[in-house]
């Protein structure tokens, strides 16, 4: 119906309809297609960027792991090199700790022996001192004996103490 009351014929109506949306409803229609057309173009521009950045992060992020794997791979050959280097070095310290306490048991032995060596020298020099002591106090007494006796032949012997 029209604003009197009346009721508009289909055609009219439709007619109205038409011209009502060339005029006020397609206007609005093609700016917001327009305007989701460009937000769109811009979108995808957007996009192609993020994803050209996630394939350059992905493209760094596997060489870093790349790398990281071959570092850990390397500190893992020198951990297990400085392991067995320092293995051999433990047995060769205790081959030689064990060598240190052989040579230190002989070398007491080799040092008790001549210790018992020279304690029997120092008592064989105790005892000539002690013989050299009698046999010059007997020299001393036939040497006395000697200078008293006045027979045919006269001795004399200076012996001094």
């Amino acid at each position: 119906m029209d604003s009197d009351g009346y009721a508009l014929s289909a055609q009219t109506l439709r007619a109205t309809i038409m011209e009502l949306f060339e005029k006020e409803i397609r206007p609005i229609l093609l700016k917001v297609y327009e305007d989701d057309r460009k937000m769109l173009d811009a979108s995808e521009g957007r996009i192609d960027r993020t994803n050209e950045i996630v394939d350059k992060l992905t493209e760094v992020c596997k060489s870093v792991e790349t790398k990281y794997t071959a570092h850990l791979s390397s500190l893992q050959k020198s951990r297990d090199t400085s392991q067995q280097a320092n293995a051999e070095l433990v047995s060769t310290c205790n081959m030689l700790s064990a060598r240190l306490k052989e040579m230190d048991t002989e070398h007491k032995k080799t040092i008790e022996g001549k210790d018992k060596v020279i304690a029997g020298l120092m008592q064989d020099v105790r005892e000539s001192r002690e013989q050299y002591r009698e046999l010059q106090k007997s020299y001393l007494r036939i040497a006395e004996a000697g200078s008293l006796k006045q027979t045919g032949n006269v001795m004399e012997m200076n012996v001094k103490q």
